[in-house]
Order: structure tokens, then sequence, then C-alpha cells
């Protein structure tokens, strides 16, 4: 058959065939059942799918979310184990020849792991040796076991471990999924030294002629512990006669369990200094041992008299003694006979006291005796006595009761026989009864009280027994106290102020306080009362506050009237030395805190003059914030270095002074000692802060980003003291078995000063951070299957090496291999096996693999960058050979073993797609497997451009990634360089900060160790404050204007304004003002580049301009106001008018009726306020001729005026025609006289007046004088 017709039918049968099969494809149903992981990795899935196209095939891509990209495993078999519990993506896929379709379901494996965990709670059993308790806190514990240490115990179902000596073990704990869980703890406890030796006291009876007894006080150190019973006692004796050592023991088997009184016999030597000791061994073999002691006593005998009224005893008191002894009187008065008053005389007595007592038929005669003791051992002490009646005696106690002294008197007669007499025969003038005054009826068993006031007294008289005495003693009157001295002293040699207290001793209270004297410069009139500052109710203590210094003098009296002056002087020595400087070590590594202060009391300015290149203030640096409300400065974060520092106190002492300042620096050596699920910590830190330090230790919890307790999760929060709620408390040295692992800190807790504060600041350093963990735990398998072979799997396990690898159970049946610590198994055949890997401790972890759906051995790729030595490298398979080329040039053989090295790395010939083939010689084993990896092109990180970014007002809140400027990737991290407010990721809180330059760096990580890095600097400048000033000035033209404003430090000003006005002064003035300068004055402030604006607007309104017009209207003079220029509304206007005799008007126009002439003037006052004013004279106000005058001189119509008529001649005639009178250029002189000077008659007269303008009037006009 022709090629061409074979390949003709061909394409016809394969069309047909996937017709056919396209029509038969069905769309399937698709479900998944789970089984929730309950032991590790044990979770499965079921797929169940139905509707299918018959003769189909299927398979399932099993994706682990959020990845549905690449499946963890794909299968054709209907069941899938070995899964842990998540959330799924399942997808199946039905294939029918080339044809296929899918369908997918989410699911979940539900998670209902119980993983098993618990504590040891270790006590003591006996002095070295311990009971173990394991609490499970979780979990399905099936056999606890001890599998190393002093003693092992295989499994057993009891959770308790009973008397285990000391030494380091490994319990073990089996739960239901065959998993074991193992922690390390100690058996050690301390038996430290408890004991206290308090006391040794003898015994006066001797046990022996050689032997004493006494007691052995001891108790426990605290109350916390405890005798460890039974306690042997020796008791250590050195011979003073040899040297030699004498030791004797006893035991004590129980007692109190704090104090202890220990009964002891040692030997003795009579009247020899001798050396003991005791060593007291408890129950654990601990040693006490006392220090040396020292007994030097022998036989002592105590003579002594006792009187029983009048009559005498005699009584002796025997110690250090072996009895019997004997009594012997050596010397007695004439006829005294010893069996007369004691019957057993002389002996042998066994009691350490004998008595010889006076009776009713004879007493103990008065007199000398001496007498021997004699005791069992020979040993002999004599002793004398003089008998004789006790002399009375008096005791005076004074106090003062209302103001009057007073003694309690006590008189001790010498006997407390009844009787005897007491009288008073001297007496102050206070004592009011009459003396002699006998007092004997007051004597009561021996004694006499009485209360008498201050003077001089005599007692006399004669006790029961006959002694007879006489007293003379003074009491004299009490003075209370007064005090008076300077406090708070606040200034500089003589200028300053403080205070004044002044105190009374308590018998007396304060009455009044007059300041009688005092410096030039009190401010109140002398003499003052400062009763008032008496404080009540105790009116001891009086305070006088804030006076000037200099020398005062104050009268005091009390309340019982006494008077006190004292004299207090206020001054102060001025100190002109260098500052009193302290040093505390900052927070942080190379950071200072600093305190200086003066003995002038307190600083008013500080600031830094010079300062190192870490030093990141501008400088000056002016730091008056850190001077605290006592005066003292206190500076902190400052970086370490060579430093000028200018103060001035406030005595004006300016000082620039030299400091060399040493930061913070530590050493930590710290070791990390692994255990089995724990490790010890041995805490070696030391620094130069001298403040006492504490260490704790906190755990980094990654899903609250917040540091914890690490035992209990506890979180701490940041920036607050530690506590043993939410760290763990270190000590120095050992610290052992810490059950957690992961990241960990230790954080010293110490103090430094605190910036313009008085009370200190706690620091929260960080001296060490590492991780930790011993988990043991199967990270994953990969496998290497194929059709018609077996299998190759490797296990990846985590723990404490050596790991040993075995399979336990192979499809549910159990199945037994050990692999040993070889973690590859060859020759599987397909199922599913239970893999199981013990660490080190004896910890087991099991997991289930179905390794037909194991990942294939994957590559990983290293060091990808530019000039270095990168390379991929293939999970290594000891059982195969290796073989890489590059898909570009496949001849070229690149690599024989699992590594493939791309050395250097370049990015222009580099990058690709390369292939590894493994291969094996083992029998029946997946060979010629290809796997490929592509190398892509590596692109830097960019973090944008270095930024410098200036403000003028203060700044709070800042998110710096709007301030960064270029391109940058995001994602990277912000750190502060210079320090001040507080960084947040991207976010810097400057709540607070003071004005200056802060620098930020943002850091972007890329691939390579490749980093890029932009500086972002803020220049915070010190803010213009607000300016505050007259912003609306309105005046009247003329007036001066003056601008107000807030006077800013070292800023330029600007003022520009209407008609080009310009000015640079802070508040400029205009000492005139007209309408041409209102309008709006604008002032920009500027300060270091920033400017800050404000504006005020001025209004000057014209003044009313007017003219006045005037003269006699309707019989009445006139005169009216009138506006020019409609300056001002003449309806609205407040007028004021003034004249002659007390004229005032508001009215316009005004109408002067009989008003003298004279001086006038007018104020007028427009809607503005503004005010004009116009003097102006007034010649005459008349507007008709007088027709009566009345010529009495009171100044009142005394002329016929005729001002302001510009009169040319007046005649004066009388009523019979006769002139009488005349006048040229007459004004006012006619007052009823004739031509010659003499008085007219009064009566009615007649006038002719000629006035300038030619005009003739005339009338007549009565003259009346009233009298």
């Amino acid at each position: 058959m022709p090629q061409r017709l074979h390949n003709y039918l061909v394409m016809v049968c394969f069309l047909l065939f996937w017709n056919k099969g396209n029509s038969q494809l069905t769309t399937f149903v698709f479900t998944v059942n789970t089984i929730s992981e309950t032991c590790s990795g044990n979770g499965s899935m079921e797929f169940v799918v139905s509707n299918t196209t018959a003769g189909a095939t299927f398979s399932f891509a099993i994706y682990q979310l959020p990845n549905t990209t690449t499946p963890i495993a794909v299968t054709g078999q209907s069941n899938f184990t070995g899964l842990a519990a998540g959330s799924y993506l399942v997808v199946a896929t039905q294939i029918f020849g080339n044809l296929s379709n899918t369908q997918q379901v989410f699911t979940t494996i539900g998670n209902q792991l119980n993983p098993l965990a618990y504590t040891l709670q270790i006590n003591r059993n006996g002095c070295f040796n311990g009971d173990v308790t394991v609490n499970v806190t979780s979990g399905a514990p099936v056999t606890y076991e001890l599998i190393s240490g002093p003693l092992t115990i295989p499994p057993q179902t009891s959770n308790s471990f009973i008397n285990l000596p000391p030494g380091v073990y490994n319990v073990r704990v089996v739960d239901n999924c065959g998993e074991g869980l193992v922690q390390s703890f100690t058996i050690n406890f301390e038996n430290p030294p408890n004991i206290k030796f308090l006391s040794f006291t003898t015994e006066c009876e001797l046990v022996t002629c050689d032997v004493i007894s006494g007691q052995l006080h001891v108790e426990t150190l605290t109350d916390l512990d405890f005798f460890r019973y039974p306690l042997t006692v020796e008791t250590i004796v050195l011979d003073p006669n040899n040297g030699t050592t004498i030791t004797t023991t006893t035991t004590v088997a129980t007692g109190d369990d704090h104090d202890l009184f220990i009964p002891i016999q040692m030997p003795f030597y009579n009247n020899q200094a001798y050396q003991y000791s005791f060593v007291i061994t408890d129950a654990c073999g601990i040693v006490h041992q006392s220090v040396n002691y020292i007994l030097n006593t022998k036989l002592t005998a105590t003579f002594a008299q006792v009187f029983d009224g009048c009559s005498p005893s005699l009584s002796v008191n025997v110690c250090n003694f072996k009895p019997p002894y004997t009594l012997e009187f050596l010397q007695a008065p004439a006829g005294f006979n010893p069996v007369l008053f004691n019957s057993t005389h002389p002996g042998p007595f066994t009691d350490s006291s004998v008595v010889y007592a006076s009776n009713t038929s004879n007493n103990i005669p008065l007199g000398d005796y001496t007498i021997r003791v004699t005791d069992a051992c020979g040993r002999v002490d004599i002793k004398s006595l003089n008998v004789h009646y006790i002399v009375p005696s008096f005791t005076n106690t004074l106090n003062v009761v209302n103001c009057q002294t007073m003694a309690d008197f006590n008189l001790d007669l010498g006997t407390n026989a009844p009787g005897g007499t007491v009288i008073v025969t001297v007496a102050p003038p206070a004592f009011t009864p009459t003396l002699p005054l006998d007092l004997s009826a007051f004597i009561v068993g021996g004694y006499l009280n009485a209360s008498l006031p201050a003077g001089e007294y005599t007692f006399t008289g004669v006790n029961s027994c006959g002694v007879s005495f006489s007293f003379s003693f003074q009491i004299s009157t009490i003075i209370p106290s007064v005090g008076a001295f300077p406090l708070n002293l606040n200034g500089c040699g003589s200028q300053g102020i403080g205070d004044v207290k002044i105190t009374i001793e308590p018998s007396a209270t304060l009455q009044t306080i007059q300041l009688v004297s005092a410096p030039p410069n009190y401010p109140n009139p002398l003499p003052f009362d400062y009763s008032s500052t008496i404080q009540l109710p105790d009116a001891i203590i009086a305070q006088i506050d804030d006076v000037p210094f200099g020398t005062y003098t104050f009268i005091i009296t009390d309340n019982c009237g006494n008077s006190t002056t004292r004299i207090v002087t206020l001054s102060t020595a001025v100190y002109t030395g260098p500052s009193l400087h302290t040093e505390l070590t900052g927070c942080g590594e190379g950071y200072v805190s600093v305190k200086l202060s003066t003995p002038n009391i307190q600083y008013v300015s500080c600031e830094i003059v010079v300062a190192p290149s870490t030093y990141t203030f501008p400088l000056p640096h002016n730091l008056n914030a850190g001077i605290a409300s006592s005066g003292t400065i206190y500076l902190n974060d400052i970086p370490e270095g060579d430093y000028i520092i200018r103060t001035v106190d406030q005595c004006g002492i300016l000082r620039e002074e030299n400091f060399h300042f040493i930061g913070y620096h530590y050493n930590e050596q710290c070791v990390i000692i692994p255990q089995c699920n724990s490790f010890s910590l041995v805490l070696q830190v030391t620094d130069n802060n001298p403040t006492p330090h504490h260490y704790w230790l906190q755990k980094w919890n990654p899903t609250l980003g917040q540091w914890t307790h690490p035992l209990t999760g506890v979180v701490y929060t940041t920036g607050t003291n530690p506590t043993s709620i939410n760290s763990l408390a270190l000590v120095f040295g050992l610290n052992p078995n810490i059950m957690s692992e992961g990241h960990f800190r230790v954080v010293s807790v110490f103090e430094y000063y605190n910036f313009g504060v008085i009370s200190n600041k706690k620091c929260y350093q960080t001296v060490k951070e590492f991780d930790y963990t011993d988990e043991l735990f199967i990270i994953n398998a990969i496998g290497v299957n194929c059709l018609n072979a077996n299998s190759v799997v490797k296990i990846f396990a985590q723990g404490i090496p050596p790991l040993e690898y075995s399979i336990t159970s192979f499809n549910g049946t159990p199945f037994v291999f050990s692999n040993g610590t070889n973690n590859e198994f060859v020759g599987l055949q397909p199922g599913i096996y239970n893999f199981t890997v013990e660490d080190s401790c004896g910890n087991i972890v099991n997991r289930d693999y179905d390794i037909t759906q194991l990942n294939p051995p994957s590559i990983t790729a290293q060091n990808l960058c530019e000039g270095q030595a990168a390379q991929l490298s293939i999970d290594l398979l000891s059982f195969y050979t290796y073989k890489w080329w590059k898909t570009t040039d496949p001849s070229n053989i690149l690599s024989t073993s699992h590594v493939l090295n791309l050395n250097p790395f370049t990015n222009a010939t580099t990058p690709g797609t390369y292939v590894v083939e493994l291969n094996t010689t083992v029998p029946n084993t997946c060979t010629a497997q290809q796997f490929t990896y592509v190398v892509n092109p590596i692109i830097l990180p960019y973090a944008g451009n270095d930024t410098v970014v200036e403000f003028c007002d203060a700044v709070t809140t800042l998110d710096l990634a709007t301030l960064l400027q270029g391109n940058y990737d995001a994602g990277g991290n912000w750190n502060q360089v210079v320090p001040g407010g507080n960084l947040t990721g991207a976010n810097w809180d400057a709540t607070g900060v003071t004005h200056g330059t802060y620098v930020f760096t943002y850091q972007v990580a890329g691939v390579c160790n490749t980093l890029d890095e932009a500086q972002l600097t803020l220049i915070l400048k010190e803010p213009i404050p607000d300016l505050v000033g007259t912003d609306f000035i309105e005046v009247c033209s003329g007036t001066p204007v003056a601008f107000t404003m807030t006077a800013v430090p070292n800023a330029n000003y600007l003022w520009t304004g209407p008609n080009g006005f310009s000015s640079v002064v802070q508040e400029p003035s205009f000492s005139t003002t007209s309408p041409l300068d209102s309008g709006i004055y604008q002032l920009v402030v500027t300060r270091n580049g920033c400017q800050k604006t404000t504006s005020v607007e001025l209004v000057v309104h014209a003044l009313p301009e007017f003219t006045l017009v005037q003269g006699c209207f309707g019989g009445q003079y006139k005169v009216e106001l009138l506006p020019l220029n409609n300056s001002f509304d003449p309806t609205t206007a407040n007028y004021n008018w003034t004249g002659p005799t007390g004229f005032s008007s508001t009215d316009n126009p005004i109408f002067l009726q009989q008003q003298p002439a004279g001086n006038y003037s007018v104020t007028v006052t427009d809607n503005n306020g503004c005010t004009a004013n116009l003097p102006f004279e007034i010649t005459s106000t008349m507007c008709d001729f007088p027709n009566i005058i009345t010529p009495n001189n009171d100044g009142n119509n005394d002329t016929f005026d005729l001002t302001g008529f510009d009169v040319k001649l007046l005649e004066i005639y009388n009523r019979w025609g006769r002139k009488v009178y005349d006048k040229s250029n007459y004004l006012n002189e006619w007052q009823g006289q004739n031509q010659q000077g003499g008085t007219l008659p009064d009566g009615v007269y007649y006038y002719l007046i000629t006035l300038r303008d030619g005009q003739s009037k005339n009338g007549w006009v009565m003259v009346n004088r009233g009298n």
C-alpha cells in the first residue's frame, strides 16, 4: 500500500474515533470524602466519581491552599493519605483517549491533633533524692519511662518516679500515636548550712567536780529553713593545762523546726580560762561550726543582806559548785550564833541558796561578817559583808503643769517597816501649807510621794528603824527651749530668699512671734506680727516663708508668758568652682547620661557648645529644657566623646567646662546549654552602669509580633518594666531547665538619668538574642517512582542527632525494618508505609506516606548573584549518578554530581533552562529520571533618592514613605540614624521632639544580599510662634498709631502697606495719621528660612469739618454749626458747646439769651468717634436794647450794656427831658450816674442812640437799685 494512502486511512480512523469519543465524554460528578488528621500526617482523602464515561481513567491533583499552581501530589488512585490538616483544592481529570474534562472540589482536612505536652514536678525526698511527677497538660499519654540517667525505668503506666538519686535524667512519654516526647530534668537538691549559733548558758550546779552542764541555743537562719534531724552535736574543749582537745558528742533526734535548746556537758576547769566550740552535723551531712568561746569561771558565792522591816537576813548564793557544800562564819558581831538563824548550819547544803533569817526571838545583829564556802570538791570561796540599815534617799522628776514647774518627789525611807516621820521645814512660797509640815501620815510601804512646785526645800525625819535624815535641795524652774534657724535658702551671697523655722520644746506652746528688726529690703513695716505662722493644733512649730536674705530678730512668747529673743541670719556663700558632675551610662551602646549640679542651688541656662561628630544637633545646642525643677541639670541620650558645656547658675556664675563622657558598653558571654526539650542558660554579662541590674528572658511570638514570657506566653508591653508575669527572671550563673524553644532575648534593666527630671529613667537593654529548638519532626519526604520498578524514598527530619530511621508498618500491617541512621530507603514496593524517626534524646515521631504519591527530588539554587560562585543542586540520593546540561547545548555535560557549579554567575550568559538526569545500577529501580530548572536574570533593588525635607511648623506624626522621592521598591525597612521621637515602620511620631536634624534610612534588600539604601533627612526648624497682635485698628485722623506684634528671637520682619509703606521693625508706629494711611498692612516674619505671615487693617477716619453761622434771629442770638464737604452727618453727630458762666449745651443750633459775651467753643463728635473743636468769641448776645438795669454791684445787669451794637453816641434824658448823661463810642459804661459821675435816682429814663451805620434808636430804660 502506498505510504500516502496509509496516512490517509490512519487520519480517517482517528477522526472517526475522535468524533465518537467526544460524543461519549460525559460531565462527571466528583466528590471528596476526608478523614481528619489525628496523628502527625495521617489525614486522608477518598475520591468518588460518578456519571463517568465508560473506559475513561481518572487522575487527581491535590493542591494545598493557598498554592493553586503546584500540586503537592497527583494520583490515579481513589485514596490518598499522609496529609496534614488544612485547606485543599482537588482537581479530578477524566481521560478518554486524547479527550479530557475536569471537575474540582475545595475541601478541608480537619485538625484533631492533640499534641503531647507536659510539665515536671520535682519534690525533695530526703536530703538528696527526689520524686518526679509528670503532669500531662495535653495529649493522650500511654506510657512513661526513664530512658537515661543514674536509673533507667522501662515503660510504665504510672506518671510518678519515686526516690530518684541525684543526676540528670531523660523522661519519655509516649502517646497513642506512638510518638514520644522527651524532657531532661536534674535532681540536685542543695542543703546549704542553715543553723545559727546564739548562746551557751551554763548551769550553777556541776555534774561532777570536772564536768559542767549548760544549754546551747541555736535557731535556723530563716523561718523558711528547718532543722534537718537528727543533729549530731560535738562539744570541743581545749584543755588549758596541756593543750589537748576533748570532744564530747550528743545526738538530737527531733525537736522544734526553727528554735532549739540543746543540753550540753563538757569538762570544767575551775578558775581557769579555756576555749570551747561546737560542731553540729545535720542529717544531710552539712557541718555547722560555731566560733570559739572562752569560759573562765570558778566556785563563786554571793553574800547579801535582806531586810524585812527592820529585821535583817543574810542570803548566800553559790554557783559552779558540786554539792554538798558547808558554810562557816569566819567573822561575825559579838553574840552572833548562826544556828539561831538557820538550824541546818553549817550544812552540808545541796541547794544553791541558803538564808540566815531573823526571827521573833532573835535579830541578826548589825556589823561585819565573813563567810567561807567549801563544796564537795574541796573548793573554797570567802565573802565579807557589812550588815547595816539602809539610809533614806530621794529623787525628783521635773515636768511642767499649766505653765508651772512641778517635781514628782519620791522619798525612799530605806525600809518597808511601818512608821517613821517626815517633816518639811523649808519650802518656797508656792508651797502653800504652813511650815513645818508633818507628812508622816503619807508614808506608804516605806515610800513617800509628793508633788512640789519649784523652789528650795529641806526635808528632815527618821525612818522606822531609827535612821535619821535631812535633805536640802533646789527645784529649778523649767524655761522651755526655743530654737530659730534658717531653712530652704535660695540665693547668692546676701541676695536671695529663704525661710525661718521656729520651734519650742513640747512642754510649752508658741503663743506670739514678733519680728522687731530686719534687713533694709524687708518689705513689711516693723514690728511685724508672725503669730499666724504658728502651726496648729500643736503650736510647737512655726515657719516664715520667703523672706529676703539678711539678719532678723524675733521676740517669741510662749503660752506661759516666757519671752525669748532669737537672731537668725539668712545668707549663702557664692560658689565659683566647677560644676558637681556625675555620670550614669545612657540607654544604648555608646550613650551617656549626665547630672550637673551647683552649690548655688540652681542653673538658669545650659548649652552644649562643642560636641563630637556623632552629636547630631546643631551647635550651640540649647538644653535649658534639661534643667529640672530643683535647678539641677539632667541630660541623657548623649553619644560618648569630648564636650564643652556652657552653664550659668542663678548667681550669674558662667562656666565653660570640658567633659570626656564614656557611654554605655557591655560584654556578654552567656552560654546556652542544650538539653532534651529544654536548655540551661549561663548568664554572664558585665557593663559599666553602676545601678542595680535585673535580667529577664523573653520569647518572641511571631504570630502576635510581640515579646512574651517564655513559659506562659503572657505578652510583655514594650517600654514597661518586665515582671515575673510577662518575663522569666534570670540570675547570674546557671539558670537550669528552661522548657521552651524559639527565638529569645535577654533584657538587662537598669537606670539612667532622665532628661530634665529628678527621678531616674529605666533602660531596657537587649544584651543577647538567640534561637533554640530541639523539636523532633519529619519535614517531608521525596520519592523516585516509575512504572515497573521499585521506588526510592528519602525522609527529611530535624532533631538532636544522630537520628534513627525505621519502618513500622506497610499498608496498615506491622512491618518492622530498621534503617539505622540512613534516611534513604531503596527497593520499596508501592504502598502506604509508616516511617518512624527517633532522636538522640529518645523522642519519637512517625508519619504515614503513600510512597507512590511523594514529590520527586527538587532542584534548589544558591547564590545566583553577579560575579559569585552560584550553584544548582538536586536532593542527594546516594544510589544515583547525576548528569547536568543546558537545553541550549545538550551535548555539553556540565556536571556529574548532584551539584552544578555556575562559577562565576553572570547575568549575561548564565540564565537559561538546565536539565539533570538521575541514573542508577540498582536492579529493578527507577532510572533515567530527568528534572529541569529555569535560572532567571537578576533584578537589583532600588530604595529611592536621597531626600532632604524641611519643616517650619511643629510636627506630630509623619509617614516617611510619602516624603521619600523616586520610584522605590516597597516592603523595605526604615531605620532612624539620629534618635528622637518614636519610629514604627514608616510612621515617625515626633511629638515633643526638639527642633534639629533627624536622619532616617530606607533599605530595600534584593537577591544576592544586594541592598540599596536611601537617606531621608528631616530638618525640623524651630517653629515661628503664632503672630499675635492687634489685627484691626480704627482711629481718627491725626492720631498716633503703633502696631503690636509677637517678638520672635533672631527673626527678620518686613511690613508692607498702602502708598508704598515698608518697615523692617517688629512694631512700626505712625506719629500722626491721615485717611490716606488706611488699608491692609502685611507682615512677613522670616527666621532660618521659615516664614509666617499676618496682617493688620488700619482705618483712619477724617475729622469733622464745619463753619459757624451766628447772629440775631427772632429777637434771640443764634449760633449754628454747619458741616463742610459732607464730612459728617449733622443729624447724628454729638455737640458740646461751652461758654462763660458755666454755659454748656448739646444742641445745634444754640440760642444765647441773656448770656454774656465772651469766649465760647464747640466740639463736634461724628459717628466714628472723631472730634473737632473750634473756639470762638461772641462780643454780644443781645438782639434788643435792655429796658432795665440794677446797678447794685452784684455783677449782674449792673450796666446798660450795648456791647455789640456798634454805638457811636448814647444820650440819656430824665423824664422831664433833661439830658443827664452822654457818651461817644459807647459800650456798657452807664450804670445810672450823671455826667459828673453822681448817682441818679431810681426811675425811668429815656435814651437816644446813634449807631455808626447812621441809624437812630430811642426808648426807655428803668434804673432800679432795689434799696
